[in-house]
Parts: C-alpha cells; sequence; structure tokens
C-alpha cells in the first residue's frame, strides 16, 4: 500500500466525505490482500552497505491549500532502512522547488544514516547517491548562478547543495518511471504500485 494513500486520508478525519470513506475502504482491501506481505532486507551473503537514497515530490497535490508531498526512501544495499512520505510545510511556486525541498529532507536523514553506519564500524568512504528525477533540481544543485525564480527558496533549504559541495552526496538523474520514492507523493496504479512496492523490498 501507498504510504502516500494514507498520508493524505489522515489528513481527512475531521470532516471526511463519501470519496474518502470509499478510498479508506479501498486501503483496507488492499491490506487484506496483502497481508502475507513483508518487509525484504536483502541477501546477507551479498555483504554490501553502501548507503543509497530516492527523494521525489508531487507539486500542489494538495486541493485544499496547494502544498506537496515530499517522498523519500534511503537503501543500504539492497535493503530499504528509512522512508517517508510527508506534506511539505510551504507552498511550493515550482516543481523545482518541491523537489528541492524533498531532496532538503532526504539529505538531512542520509546524512543521520552514514553517522550511524560510522557508529557502527561501516563508514561511508564514498559519497551517497541520491537519485532525483527532476532535472531542473538537478541543475539548481550544480549551477553556482542564481537567478530571479530562485532566490526565494529558503536558506535552510541549501543544505543539500552544501552537501554536495562537500562531497557527502552527489545526484544523479533516474526517470520517472524508474523513481521507486513516486509511491510515496501519489497513490498510483496497480502495475506501478506492484513495481515500485518490489523495489522497495
Amino acid at each position: 500500500m501507498s504510504p502516500a494513500a494514507v498520508s493524505i486520508l489522515s489528513r481527512r478525519t475531521n470532516n471526511p466525505s463519501q470519496r474518502d470513506w470509499l478510498e479508506f475502504k479501498r486501503v483496507v482491501r488492499y491490506l487484506i490482500g496483502t497481508e502475507d506481505y513483508e518487509l525484504r532486507l536483502g541477501d546477507a551473503s551479498e555483504n554490501n552497505l553502501t548507503l543509497i537514497g530516492f527523494c521525489d515530490a508531487d507539486w500542489a497535490g494538495d486541493r485544499v491549500d496547494r502544498k506537496s508531498t515530499s517522498g523519500f526512501l534511503l537503501r543500504i544495499g539492497n535493503a530499504t532502512v528509512s522512508w517517508a512520505s510527508r506534506k511539505q510545510n510551504c507552498v511550493s511556486t515550482s516543481t523545482m522547488e518541491a523537489e528541492y525541498i524533498a531532496l532538503s529532507e532526504a539529505a538531512q536523514e542520509a546524512v543521520w544514516l552514514r553517522r550511524l553506519l560510522s557508529e557502527l564500524g561501516e563508514m561511508q568512504d564514498h559519497v551517497t547517491l541520491m537519485y532525483e528525477d527532476n532535472r531542473s533540481c538537478l541543475d539548481f544543485v550544480s549551477l553556482d548562478r542564481q537567478n530571479k525564480r530562485r532566490k526565494h527558496i529558503d536558506t535552510k533549504l541549501y543544505h543539500a547543495k552544501d552537501l554536495c559541495a562537500k562531497g557527502v552526496i552527489e545526484l544523479k538523474y533516474c526517470s520517472t518511471d524508474e523513481m521507486v520514492a513516486d509511491i510515496l507523493t501519489k497513490p498510483l496504479g496497480p502495475k506501478k504500485m506492484l513495481q515500485f512496492s518490489d523495489n522497495m523490498g
């Protein structure tokens, strides 16, 4: 089940509509049909403890206040160890801004996981790859110059740009069809749902 579906429905608990009730029943049917699903942590024999991340955002997905939803997941080897789907606390004026906010949230989680792995004796001596499907966001991080359309972005979100400059994380393009974090930003059809849930483990 998409965490995005639960996140969206949880915003409607105060004044649910008939449509919300129908969506809730769909979620329950899905849960009943997938009660034997379990989280797969990968093959221990692979001994791959490299941290990688995927981040995505919808844009203005909430029809009431036009706020976007961030979604990210981080994997150690083939095991998904951290994921989140949360509504952003500000209104993004472009898809690039929504994606960059999601990237900043994912980068903070990646830094925390890198520290945790170091404490457990698994140093991450190389950069952590973060996959992103928005080319404008990738350009914004890689280019030093600023323009009028981007100067309004909150300075606290420049954390991700700083981490890239320091060689802690590295951004890599991932096509939308392959972006597994898409499952964390919006409800998907059955085909993509199955594909991405399998990719998540």
